[in-house]
């Protein structure tokens, strides 16, 4: 497989992997504004995603699929850490948490790997979004 999609399979798998936590970790608060600041993570999350898709359609690769192992590992660990505090304070910590992941994933993928303008630029995109996600969850710790 080409670099080229190697990075924007990166981008696709970081997004899914946001786009299936955030929903598990709304379904635990109760903080009307908080839910909608996931959600519109999530929407942002989304987004990229589909972009990521569409260039790798058109490049010819595939959407990389995300293991259903690795949603229920997803869903066990966010259960088992919510299981007796499910403050918002929680669950923005876990949201920075996960956007770390995803931070250093991208970071890590832009350094390592060559790709063409569009690719980066998406990949610059994602990793500015974590960064931006990362500051709207310190605000409720």
């Amino acid at each position: 497989m080409s670099r080229q999609l190697s990075m924007l399979e990166d981008i696709c798998l970081n997004s899914a992997r946001r786009i299936q936590h955030i929903p598990m970790l709304a379904a635990r608060c109760e903080d009307t504004r908080f839910t909608g600041i996931l959600k519109k993570q999530w929407e942002e999350y989304c987004e990229i995603h589909e972009e990521a898709q569409k260039l790798l359609s058109w490049k010819g690769g595939g959407a990389p699929q995300n293991p259903e192992i690795s949603r229920l590992s997803t869903q066990a660990a966010t259960n088992l850490r919510t299981l007796t505090d499910r403050s918002v304070s929680r669950l923005a910590e876990l949201r920075i948490l996960d956007s770390s992941r995803g931070l250093t994933d991208v970071t890590r993928s832009l350094h390592q790997k060559q790709a063409p303008d569009a690719e980066r630029q998406l990949a610059e995109r994602l990793r500015s979004l974590e960064e931006t996600h990362i500051r709207e969850m310190r605000e409720y710790l």
